[in-house]
């Protein structure tokens, strides 16, 4: 049961089907550890796959199709087996491709990390100017054009709106030119305590990353 850097552990129980199949990439470890029973490992053949390319594929669409297929469904749990796994058709491209797969994915977690750590300071601050610079003029918020009101409400007052802010799940869908950005965010605070879920749709122009609409729920 024991597990090295870049081996994949892949969720094989959970709730929904949905939640079955979910891959994770083993990080450099700094002492031994071992995976658990609700989860298969998967050793790659740094040969032929890398890492980075096959744990971001098995998240594709046409992968998840393939679990819902051969998942099982019990009492209020799915599950897949390694004869699942092992069936798994896996699209792979030459090395050199994958490699230049890797280095766009590694920008965009670094991108990724940068943005949830100026997003908390932000909410922490708080920073109106932040707000001022990433939301487009003309941006729409829950139906409704909302720069002016979110900029209001990032305002510094005589205590901070926030003692604690954390961003988690940040996710990232690139469309070239644009991009669709989900993240949940836990605030702490005298006056308010709660979590909210964002959505935001991100443009370029004149080379400028601007948000142009979104939504937050509870």
């Amino acid at each position: 049961f024991s597990i090295l850097a870049d081996n994949i552990l892949i969720s094989r129980v959970f709730a929904t089907v949905e939640g079955v199949g979910q891959p994770a990439l083993v990080p450099p470890l700094e002492e031994p550890a071992v995976f658990e029973s609700n989860m298969m490992r998967l050793a790659v053949d740094t040969r032929r796959v890398n890492a980075i390319y096959l744990v971001h594929y098995l998240q594709t669409d046409f992968v998840s199709t393939q679990i819902q297929q051969c998942g099982k469904d019990a009492v209020n749990q799915a599950s897949i087996n390694q004869e699942d796994v092992k069936g798994f058709l896996i699209r792979v491209p030459p090395l050199p491709l994958q490699q230049k797969f890797m280095q766009v994915a590694q920008r965009l977690e670094h991108q990724r990390r940068i943005n949830r750590e100026s997003l908390r300071q932000a909410e922490l601050g708080p920073d109106p100017k932040f707000f001022e610079a990433i939301l487009d003029d003309e941006a729409i918020l829950d139906g409704q054009r909302a720069k002016a009101r979110v900029v209001a409400a990032h305002q510094p007052g005589d205590a901070p709106k926030f003692t604690k802010v954390e961003m988690r799940d940040l996710r990232i869908i690139d469309h070239g030119m644009a991009a669709i950005v989900t993240c949940t965010g836990t605030y702490e605070g005298p006056q308010w305590s709660g979590t909210l879920k964002f959505m935001r749709v991100w443009l370029k122009r004149d080379g400028q990353w601007r948000i142009i609409a979104g939504s937050v729920t509870q």
